[in-house]
């Protein structure tokens, strides 16, 4: 149905201009329902559906970035050795060789 001949019926008023309300209302309902499941599937990824990661949309560098920074702030240790670590490391090896110039 066109706009003018729905401005019509509503300005005719009576049963039709209650008829096309309803009908619309009835629509705008209906696409409402299609909007949020399209919104729903839009929105899944591997850690809030059973979707596996690889299905995941790829991020870019920016976005990679930002999620590596909201981990970091969430973390309540900083990178590295944590105190009370005990180091470890290897001995230096007496050289297999000894070169006189």
């Amino acid at each position: 149905m066109r706009r003018e001949e729905a401005a019509a019926i509503a300005f005719a008023g009576g049963e039709p201009a209650r008829e096309l309300e309803v009908g619309l209302l009835e629509e705008i309902a209906e696409l409402r329902t299609r909007i949020e499941e399209l919104e729903r599937q839009n929105n899944r990824k591997s850690g809030n559906s059973s979707m596996p990661p690889s299905s995941d949309p790829p991020m870019s560098r920016q976005e990679r970035r930002a999620e590596a920074r909201r981990r970091a702030k969430e973390s309540l240790r900083k990178q590295g050795a944590q105190p009370g670590h005990e180091g470890k490391s290897r001995e230096m090896a007496p050289p297999e060789q000894v070169v006189d110039d």
